[in-house]
């Protein structure tokens, strides 16, 4: 029994907040961020990956099944 990487798609925009469920949940995630400089508002942190995070668990441990069901 190995825990493995996984990729996870998320919903448009919605990273930060399956990236808050996973970390409540005890999940270890990857959650890559820059620091984007923009005109009008200066800096801002926006996702490397959009739509993306990365997640460890253990599939054959049934881990799974209960990571699709964050929000």
């Amino acid at each position: 029994m190995t825990r493995s990487w996984y990729v996870v798609r998320t919903k448009p925009q919605s990273e930060y907040i399956a990236a808050h469920a996973l970390r409540v949940e005890g999940y270890e995630h990857f959650f890559p961020r820059l620091q984007a400089v923009q005109r009008r508002t200066g800096k801002k942190e926006i996702p490397l990956f959009p739509g993306y995070l990365f997640v460890r668990c253990d599939v054959d441990r049934g881990q799974w099944p209960a990571i699709r069901l964050l929000p």
